[in-house]
C-alpha cells in the first residue's frame, strides 16, 4: 500500500470511528445469523464438528464452533435459537465422551493428527476443549442435571492438569512449533478460564507466562515474536495475554498494538482473506482490544467487521484455503469477533 493509500485508509478509519462508530449494526447482526444457521447445518450427528461439513470430527473445531454459538447467548435461560442451544448441548456431550477416553496426563486428541496440532501445537485440542467446557461449567448456562456439571468439573481438572504439566520451564507451551505464542495464549486462556470458575490449577504459574511474553518483545520491529515466528500472530497472542492482565498502558504493549494495526493495513488488505490463522489471530485481537476500548478498539473493530462482512460466503460461512483450511474454523472465529460487542461470553472478562 503506497503512502497516499495508507493516509486514506487511516483517515477513513478515524473518521468512521469519530463520527459513525457503532459496536453492533443491523448488517453485522444479519451476517451472524446467517453464519449460525450454517454452523448448525455443519454439525455432525455425534455432536462434533469437522473442519468443514461432513468431515471427520475435530475437537478444536468442535470447541470453537460451540463457543461461537454460545457467544450469541444461546443458552437454556434465554437462548434466541433452540436449534443453536441443542447444538451446544450435543457438543458438550461429544467432548465429555472424548474426555472419558483420555488417559491422565495425556491429550484429549492423542493419537490423532490435525492442522491445529501442526500449526499451533500438539496438545492444543486440550486447550480449546478446556476453554469451551469452562464457559459451560462456570456460567451454568445449560439445563443439565447436577451430575453432568459434576462430570464437567472432573473433566476440567483432568484437562487442566494435563495443560499445566506440559508447560515449559520458561512459562511457554509448544516451542517446537513456530506458533509458540499462540499455543501459550490458548493455554493461558484455558487455565485462567477454568481457574475462574473454581477448578484448582496445579503447577502452572501465571508469573512465568508473563515473563515469557515480555521476553518475546522485539524492539527493532516493535512487535512480539522471535526466531522466525510470524510476528503478527505472535503479537495478537501476546496482546490477548497482556490486555487480559490489564497491562495495555506499558510502552512496549502500546507500541506493539499500534504497529500491528498499521502492519495489517500495509499488506494491501490481504489479512483476513483466505488464511485460517488470520481468523484465529483476529479473535485474539478482538477479545483483547475491547477490554481497553477507546480508539484502538474502534479502529480495529471497524476494520475487522468490514473485512468479515465483505468476505462472507453466500451460504453464511467463511472459508480458509490455507493454514486451518475449511469453513468451520474461520466461521467460528468470525462469529466470535462479530459477537464480541454483546459481551456475553465469560472468557472475554479474562
Amino acid at each position: 500500500m503506497n503512502h497516499a493509500r495508507k493516509l486514506i485508509w487511516m483517515w477513513v478509519c478515524c473518521t468512521s470511528v469519530a463520527w459513525a462508530f457503532e459496536e453492533i449494526t443491523p448488517e453485522q447482526t444479519r451476517s451472524a445469523e446467517r453464519a449460525m444457521q450454517w454452523m448448525v447445518k455443519a454439525q455432525n450427528a455425534d455432536g462434533s464438528w469437522g473442519m468443514d461439513i461432513r468431515t471427520p470430527s475435530d475437537i478444536a473445531a468442535t470447541s470453537m464452533a460451540a463457543m461461537a454459538l454460545l457467544a450469541a447467548g444461546n443458552t437454556d435461560r434465554d437462548g434466541p435459537d433452540p436449534a443453536c442451544v441443542k447444538a451446544v448441548k450435543k457438543a458438550v456431550d461429544y467432548l465429555l465422551m472424548r474426555a472419558r477416553k483420555m488417559r491422565p496426563g495425556g491429550d484429549i486428541a492423542e493419537g490423532e493428527q490435525s492442522e491445529m496440532q501442526t500449526y499451533v501445537g500438539q496438545r492444543t485440542h486440550t486447550f480449546f476443549a478446556t476453554i469451551f467446557l469452562s464457559q459451560i461449567y462456570g456460567s451454568r448456562c445449560l439445563d443439565l442435571p447436577p451430575e453432568s456439571y459434576s462430570e464437567i468439573k472432573g473433566v476440567l481438572i483432568k484437562l487442566t492438569d494435563s495443560i499445566s504439566s506440559s508447560q515449559d520451564a520458561d512459562g511457554s507451551w509448544h516451542k517446537e512449533t513456530y506458533s509458540s505464542l499462540q499455543a501459550t495464549a490458548f493455554a493461558w486462556m484455558a487455565l485462567r478460564s477454568a481457574g475462574s470458575c473454581g477448578v484448582p490449577i496445579k503447577h502452572a504459574a501465571v508469573t512465568r507466562v508473563i515473563k515469557f511474553i515480555k521476553s518475546q518483545y522485539n524492539p527493532p520491529t516493535h512487535l512480539f515474536g522471535r526466531n522466525n515466528t510470524n510476528q503478527i500472530y505472535a503479537t495478537a497472542s501476546a496482546m490477548r495475554i497482556v490486555y487480559g492482565m490489564g497491562d495495555w498502558d506499558e510502552p512496549q504493549n502500546k507500541a506493539a498494538a499500534d504497529t500491528m494495526l498499521k502492519s495489517i493495513a500495509d499488506v494491501n488488505q490481504g489479512f483476513l482473506t483466505n488464511c485460517g490463522e488470520d481468523f484465529l489471530a483476529s479473535t485474539l485481537v478482538t477479545h483483547a482490544l475491547i477490554k481497553q476500548g477507546g480508539d484502538r478498539w474502534k479502529t480495529w473493530f471497524t476494520f475487522v467487521r468490514t473485512r468479515l462482512l465483505r468476505t462472507q460466503n453466500g451460504d453464511g460461512s467463511w472459508t480458509a484455503t490455507s493454514c486451518l483450511r475449511g469453513r468451520t474454523f474461520p466461521t467460528a472465529c468470525a462469529l466470535l469477533c462479530l459477537h464480541t460487542p454483546s459481551r456475553l461470553l465469560p472468557i472475554q472478562d479474562l
